[in-house]
């Protein structure tokens, strides 16, 4: 019996089979960063991302169904991995004798994931009018508090689970919306991840211990 394809994501027309549509695939997403870093959103569009990756539109369009499914593509992938990247370093908070050098730590880290994928800027900003960046965003948002929470209230024991809950998505939301409205510009990157390790430094280190 032949093994039963994998379904496409709600987003997707089809799931490439084979290494070529693979790597048309690869080409179609990251000729659509190119776009978005190079010419901001107002300029993206399939009949672009169809020029930039060197095939037809109707190529563009077996995949994904318009411009918004690529963008939830990319948005998913990058934040996903940044999400990853972060869960893999909350368990050193629980017993760390340094919370800020461990905020600090895990800020800068993200900052350099943000700035390594050309276009993120871009994607954050499209979260305000594409919906479908805002279901992928809330979802994993909603990921990244419960383990937080988790994580803060094994460190502070004080705290009941509603509190740990709260107290997560208040960082998790604070440290978004700040790194966010810090835009691409570089003094401005350094000037909010001082600031929000302050802030959230300042605020695990108020929580009761017992």
């Amino acid at each position: 019996m032949a093994p039963r394809k994998k379904a496409p994501p709600a987003h997707r027309r089809a799931m490439p089979a084979q290494k070529r549509s693979t790597e048309t695939v690869e080409r179609i997403l990251s000729a659509s960063l190119a776009i978005l870093d190079s010419q901001g959103l107002q300029s993206f569009n399939t009949n672009a991302v169809a020029a930039e990756a060197g095939v037809n539109v109707g190529t563009v369009y077996h995949y994904f169904p318009d411009k918004n499914s690529i963008l939830r593509e990319l948005f998913e992938r990058h934040e996903t991995e940044r999400a990853r990247w972060v869960a893999g370093r909350l368990e050193e908070l629980v017993t760390t004798n340094d919370v800020r050098a461990w905020v600090e730590d895990v800020l800068k880290g993200v900052v350099r994931l943000r700035r390594a994928t050309p276009g993120t800027g871009v994607l954050r900003s499209a979260i305000r009018v594409v919906p479908e960046l805002q279901e992928v965003e809330e979802t994993l948002d909603a990921r990244s508090v419960a383990a937080l929470a988790d994580v803060i209230r094994r460190r502070c024991t004080g705290l009941t689970k509603q509190r740990s809950v709260a107290v997560a998505r208040i960082i998790v939301e604070t440290t978004t919306v700040g790194l966010d409205r810090a835009g691409e510009h570089e003094s401005s990157r350094v000037a909010a991840v001082r600031e929000l390790v302050e802030l959230i430094s300042a605020y695990i280190g108020s929580l009761p211990t017992r």
